[in-house]
């Protein structure tokens, strides 16, 4: 059943489901430099075993949702229900400070909202408004990561990493209960839209391949935003400042991408916002002061937060059936995973101006993917037709 075939309060309730369920997975993909930093400063691991934590972390999140993705038919409330159940656990194991707890619980957890992308984006796709939905969404999940990230310190003073998987594992508590009762007639596959021909597969292949590019470039300069920042001679208070300031902005981003909506389609908003990220990358490599290093700052957040809506719906456009969208996560995660391996080879070298430059080429090529992508798909139906 679309979403837009459904009562009015019975959509709002599956509208919070969903936006608190992808919460929990961007929650527990933000903190992960919280407690990288915590686990290795309390020797729980060492950096190296943690490093390679945090990446198994994401693996097991991709697996899962490449998994769920593939298949045809999904029962969408009880997979909400059982991503959320396996955060919680997942959580509440990791809590304890033995390593091997700390191991299983973040795997653990890397399955659980690997099950919640997969099925929140899938059926967020088959939505009529799917653009207005996925920045909903994705603010949602900037607002709460914010949220915990302001009172971060004071839960890692007083319980260590223990207090920060404790929050999110309380932020899955809630979406378990939310999704209990905003997917009680969730379908079990989400049914075609009337006005949307099933396309061939390369076009949805080509949006996410696109979307795992822009997603290795925004990683490999978004990680080490602090790193260039003091490299330029400014104090880490005075960077740190900075970033603080201007954070806000990332939920602004997405805010604009919802009242924005699809008054120019979805491939302008989508290519404007990542033009204006490929200028915040130059911006950063040649910031010069706190306050150019603010602005330039000030854009990448917005533009992190404005771009990823169009991206979704430009991919759930392409195909009805929801399950590239869930593919498309599932190669954000890769390209987010792979960036910063490539980012740190310029850094360490000092060498800013090519970072930027080898993002910014990430990000052009992604462009260039999803007009192809548009450009076959519309070939594609013209042929149907």
């Amino acid at each position: 059943m679309a979403l837009a075939s459904r009562p009015q309060g019975t959509a709002a309730a599956l509208t919070v489901a969903l936006c608190i369920g992808n919460a929990v997975g961007d929650l527990s993909l933000n903190s992960q430099a919280a407690w990288v930093a915590t686990l290795t400063r309390d020797r729980v691991l060492s950096t190296a075993n943690v490093g390679w934590l945090a990446c198994g972390e994401v693996l097991a999140s991709v697996a899962a949702t490449l998994t769920l993705s593939i298949r045809r038919q999904l029962r969408f409330r009880s997979l909400v229900l059982t991503g959320a159940a396996l955060a919680t656990l997942a959580n509440a194991i990791a809590m304890f400070p033995a390593p091997s707890a700390v191991v299983l619980g973040r795997m653990l957890n890397g399955v659980g909202i690997g099950t919640l992308y997969a099925t929140v984006n899938r059926l967020a796709a088959t939505s009529p408004d799917a653009q207005r939905l996925f920045a909903l969404m994705h603010a949602t999940g900037v607002g709460v990561s914010s949220a915990v990230y302001f009172a971060l310190p004071a839960l890692i003073a007083y319980r260590g990493t223990a207090g920060l998987f404790g929050v999110m594992g309380s932020v899955a508590v809630v979406s378990m209960l939310v999704s209990a009762w905003g997917l009680r007639r969730a379908p079990s596959a989400p049914v075609q839209a009337a006005n949307r021909r099933i396309p061939m597969r390369l076009a949805p292949s080509l949006a996410c391949t696109g979307f795992m590019v822009v997603a290795l470039g925004v990683s490999a300069v978004f990680t080490y935003v602090v790193t260039v920042g003091t490299a330029h001679g400014m104090p880490l208070r005075t960077v740190s400042t900075a970033l603080a300031v201007t954070l806000p902005l990332a939920l602004i981003g997405p805010i604009a991408a919802r009242i924005v909506g699809e008054r120019w389609g979805l491939i302008a908003p989508l290519l404007t916002g990542l033009m204006l990220l490929s200028i915040a990358f130059f911006l950063i490599a040649n910031a010069s002061s706190a306050a150019f290093f603010a602005i330039a700052a000030g854009l990448l957040y917005f533009s992190v937060g404005f771009f990823p809506a169009y991206a979704m719906a430009l991919v759930s456009s392409l195909d009805s059936s929801g399950r590239s969208a869930g593919v498309a996560g599932a190669f954000y995660l890769i390209g987010a995973a792979s960036g910063p391996k490539i980012g740190g080879l310029f850094v360490e070298a000092a060498r800013f101006q090519t970072l930027a430059a080898v993002a910014a080429t990430c990000l052009a090529v992604g462009m260039a993917l999803f007009r192809v992508a548009v450009w076959r798909n519309a070939i594609h139906e013209s042929v149907a037709r």
